[in-house]
């Protein structure tokens, strides 16, 4: 289990708009899902450590600290913010495959260099499945 994976959401979710009145739709999504999220995982003593890491080579760790709730020898609740999407998630590990599912919130940034619009998208109860990263 300790290693590099890189997760990614489950399709034919269904995303809503975060905002009361809001009218956006977040129907996008659907076509285009959110990112991929590399993990690195490592067991430390009893605990396990679940951290947001670069895309690219190395590797390097991201700013996202995963919360993490060990709830037996192979499942683990993981709630984690990246810079686009927060993850509340039940993993289970199973060898180098990570399966589970997870309750999402993915910001939306539109706009140009002048103007900003910055909204959010949520969904529930969505498949998430993690394999190594290739190196």
């Amino acid at each position: 289990m300790p290693g590099l994976y890189t997760v990614r959401l489950g399709n034919g979710a269904t995303w809503k708009n975060t905002a009361k009145g809001d009218l956006r739709s977040c129907n996008q999504l659907r076509r285009f899902p959110p990112p991929e999220i590399v993990l690195r995982i490592e067991p430390l003593g009893d605990a396990l450590v679940i951290d947001g890491a670069d895309h690219g080579p190395p590797h390097a760790q991201g700013f996202a600290r995963g919360s993490v709730k060990r709830s037996g020898d192979c499942d683990a609740s993981v709630a984690l913010v990246t810079e686009v999407l927060q993850l509340d998630a039940k993993l289970t590990f199973d060898g180098d495959r990570i399966t589970g599912s997870t309750s999402a919130t993915y910001q939306i940034v539109e706009g140009d260099d002048e103007h900003e619009n910055i909204w959010s998208c949520e969904t529930a109860s969505v498949p998430i499945t993690g394999k190594p990263v290739e190196r």
